[in-house]
């Protein structure tokens, strides 16, 4: 086993992945990678060393060297190939730099298609919003990432029903590159009827992106838990229609935690589509955009 599987099968135990495996195992001042003498290390000792120098519970530890129990390395290098997706990892150098400054960088990225070189830093713009949006919405949506793509900007977005899929189609009909980050692993994209689009992203020169292992389903948390990588491939991020409890608001969150900009398309004030929007505006900060001329006074 070499440091690259290490950190890929890392990712694929349950209860280890995230802030725990790179705060405690990857992160170069550790004391448990160091005694280990590298990540693959770390699966040679003994769990009371690892519970000890990592300070971690022992019922997490005992995954570690149990780890053929629980992952399947083999299937899961089979799957990548047969879906033609790079697994980039926390200790790779092509991995993303905007990720490294998360909080919780993923361990592992898997990656179908190209990621634009600098993304998260250059022309690179989160388009998101509700799954239900209104017809507005939809036009709104389709502006924004039209604009964007005829100016050379990378539209970033979740793959889900609504406005995600409103902005992808569009940066593809105006013949731009657009990434996709869906709450699911590459081999069972969410949601299924996406998967068309997936392709067609990656055939124009974008990229689908996933922290997740091969065939894991999207849940409650997994889909959450994305929203903080779309914000972090992205230069600045757009609110188009998000209700109160929208996904969408997770977003936004998460670039001002980064520092970045953010823009909402303001809604009438009884439109429940319109009040999370309206009140990242109002209380948060976001700059009131109708155009992507607009964003671009404002980045």
């Amino acid at each position: 086993m070499n440091d690259h599987d290490a950190c890929i099968i890392l990712n694929m135990l349950n209860g280890i992945g995230g802030l725990s495996a790179w705060n405690r195992y990857v992160s170069p001042s550790g004391a448990l990678l160091e005694a280990a003498g590298g990540l693959s290390g770390i699966f040679g000792m003994d769990v009371a060393d690892i519970v000890r120098l990592g300070g971690i519970a022992p019922g997490i530890a005992e995954l570690i060297p149990r780890w053929r129990e629980f992952a399947d390395l083999g299937r899961e290098m089979e799957l990548a190939a047969r879906e033609k997706a790079a697994i980039v990892c926390r200790t790779d150098g092509d991995y993303p730099a905007s990720l490294r400054e998360l909080a919780d960088p993923p361990l592992c990225i898997y990656v179908q298609g190209t990621l634009p070189a600098g993304i998260g830093t250059g022309n690179s713009v989160a388009i998101v919003g509700t799954r239900t949006p209104t017809d507005r919405g939809v036009r709104m949506a389709r502006r924004f990432a039209e604009e964007a793509a005829r100016g050379g900007w990378t539209t970033v977005s979740g793959l889900a029903r609504g406005i995600d899929t409103a902005a992808h189609q569009a940066t593809l009909d105006a013949g731009g590159r657009t990434v996709a980050i869906p709450g699911s692993g590459l081999a069972n994209v969410y949601p299924p009827e996406n998967r068309e689009l997936a392709r067609a992203i990656t055939d124009a020169g974008g990229a689908v992106v996933s922290e997740y292992p091969m065939d894991t389903g999207a849940s409650r948390s997994t889909l959450p838990r994305r929203n903080r990588v779309i914000a972090a491939l992205s230069r600045c991020t757009l609110v188009v229609e998000a209700g109160k409890k929208s996904g969408a608001l997770r977003t936004a969150k998460y670039a001002r935690a980064r520092g970045c900009r953010v823009f909402a398309v303001p809604g009438a004030e009884d439109d429940p589509l319109a009040m999370g929007s309206n009140e990242l505006i109002r209380q948060q900060g976001a700059k009131p955009v109708t155009d992507f001329g607009d964003m671009l006074d404002g980045i």
